[in-house]
């Protein structure tokens, strides 16, 4: 199934002109659209089948009851989804077990032994490795891997190092994810989080080691790892009804089909305009908005983000998404409003014809007087919202899991903080991708 995406960028021109009556801001949007599709030929899909998966599916029959097997159900729906998505003959499934991959010939047989949990009879099977294997081979293909998330050296290591050589060692750790990571920084990842209650028989901590027996886990992550070219993997967190409803989705790939749109207040009569827009023209589709320029004021106006479009399903909270508008130039002050419902917003500049209550993101953006001082001569300001796992996934590491309380092992993963700061490392420099806008300066005399 293919699916085109349309990236909406806004780029605006800013000229500041000398005539004869007094100097005049213009600003002049027009619409650009991405030529990259995300097409996606096939998808092979991994799942870690290591001993520490077994316990999200081997429950005792007195524990069934009450239990949030949630493992059981995303795995075989999202797999069913994709399989559905591009087509039975172009999705493999592939069980890495001890480093070794092995190609699952029949569905039927594969979700039957999946949610008895045969196919969980592995000892560790390093992320690094499965990393770089799936890195190396995800070219022109969407990759997904189905795993806990641990990392660790493995136990013949730690049986020689010592027990706790992955908490003494995770610089080591992070460093061989990133280096697998690195090899290949075109291809870009996601993280999805799903939770589910594990028997505790099969948890291994950061030891390596089972603490938990005879206990039952509640909430234990696991992630759903997407690998491919950033139009790809936007293209499959973006599509309805593909992935089963997540507790977050952690990437630096941005979102496609955003729109923006620019607005200024309507103040009431003989406040202070914040130096809005004056005057808007519509000349055979062109727009063009003016406002008296004065050097030693700042310009404000309001950006309006819709990111309705792509918060579907898979989303529970926005905020572990692209959130926060920045800007590459220290003199431009942004800040993120709530709303604007009662300002009486008025539409302004716009690629589509909706009014404010069309977006769901607003920021108040001030250009400081600063920039309007010397020769300008294209001067890029270019906006972005700005990627962060760290934010985003700091409540989910834990640095020590030999927990006397079990209940606080809740939604944490050991060291989970070394993939993303892994990822981050290995794909610096993300504003292109999430590149709203750009406002390009010039002082033009006549």
């Amino acid at each position: 199934m293919k699916m085109k995406q349309i990236i909406y960028a806004l780029l605006i021109t800013l000229m500041v002109v000398s005539c004869t009556g007094n100097p005049t801001l213009e600003i002049r949007p027009s619409k650009l659209d991405a030529t990259a599709t995300g097409k996606i030929d096939s998808v092979n899909v991994f799942i870690d089948c290591s001993g520490s998966m077994k316990g999200y599916v081997a429950f005792d029959d007195k524990d069934v009851e009450g239990a949030r097997q949630e493992y059981k159900t995303v795995v075989p729906k999202l797999i069913t989804n994709i399989e559905q998505w591009v087509g039975k003959d172009n999705l493999t499934i592939w069980k890495v077990k001890d480093n070794k991959y092995t190609k699952e010939n029949s569905p039927h047989e594969f979700y039957s032994n999946l949610t008895n949990g045969t196919i969980f009879g592995g000892q560790t099977t390093e992320l690094n490795e499965i990393v770089s294997h799936i890195i190396s081979g995800s070219k022109n293909k969407l990759s997904i891997l189905i795993t806990d998330g641990v990392i660790s050296f493995g136990p013949a290591v730690l049986r020689e190092k010592g027990r706790m050589y992955n908490v003494s060692n995770k610089h080591i750790l992070q460093s061989h994810l990133h280096r697998a990571l690195a090899a290949d920084t075109t291809v870009s990842v996601a993280i999805v989080k799903y939770v589910s209650d594990v028997n505790g028989n099969f948890y291994y901590t950061c030891k390596e080691e089972v603490e938990y027996s005879k206990k039952q886990l509640k909430s234990r992550p696991f992630y759903v790892f997407i690998f491919g070219k950033k139009e790809a993997v936007a293209t499959l967190l973006t599509t309805e009804n593909l992935l089963p409803r997540s507790e977050g989705v952690f990437t630096l790939t941005s979102p496609p089909q955003l729109e923006v749109a620019l607005f200024k207040k309507k103040l009431e009569k003989g406040k202070d305009k914040l130096n809005s827009l004056l005057k808007v023209t519509n000349r055979k589709g062109i727009i063009t908005a003016t406002t008296t320029y004065d050097k030693r004021k700042d310009k404000v106006f309001i950006a309006g983000i819709k990111k309705r479009t792509v918060s579907n399903a898979i989303y529970k909270n926005e905020k572990t998404f692209f959130d926060q508008l920045k800007c590459n130039d220290p003199n431009v002050e942004i800040e993120k409003l709530n709303s604007i419902d009662g300002e009486d917003g008025i539409d302004l500049v716009t690629l589509n014809p909706h009014s404010v209550q069309d977006y769901d993101h607003f920021y108040k953006i001030t250009l400081d007087k600063e920039l309007f001082s010397g020769n300008l001569q294209d001067k890029q300001l270019v906006f972005y919202l700005e990627p962060s796992l760290d934010v985003a996934t700091s409540n989910i590491d834990i640095d020590y899991d030999l927990a006397t309380n079990i209940d606080t092992l809740a939604g944490k993963t050991w060291g989970f903080n070394l993939i993303t700061n892994a990822i981050e490392a290995a794909h610096p420099g993300k504003q292109p991708q999430g590149a709203i806008f750009t406002l390009t300066l010039n002082k033009i005399t006549r």
